[in-house]
């Protein structure tokens, strides 16, 4: 293999490790509410690296989604 086959194979796998993580990343940040993880992942293409931190280590535990707090309606 040459150089610039590795290079080529390293690329794809980069692409295909962004578009396998990034969206499930998105969706898990979206559902608890964590709009600051949201806006860096969907602004910034960093390889799948960044959504891989945050499923890895920063989402929140548990299945469920964080609360959505409730207006009080007045009388």
């Amino acid at each position: 293999m040459t150089l610039g086959t590795i290079f080529w194979i390293a690329v794809a796998l980069a692409i295909a490790f962004e578009i396998i993580l990034k969206p499930f990343g998105l969706w898990r940040a979206g559902r608890h509410n964590q709009l600051g993880w949201f806006i860096v992942m969907f602004i910034f293409s960093t390889a799948g690296i960044l959504p891989l931190i945050y499923l890895l280590f920063f989402q929140r535990k548990g299945r469920e989604a964080a609360p959505v707090r409730k207006r009080r309606r007045g009388k």
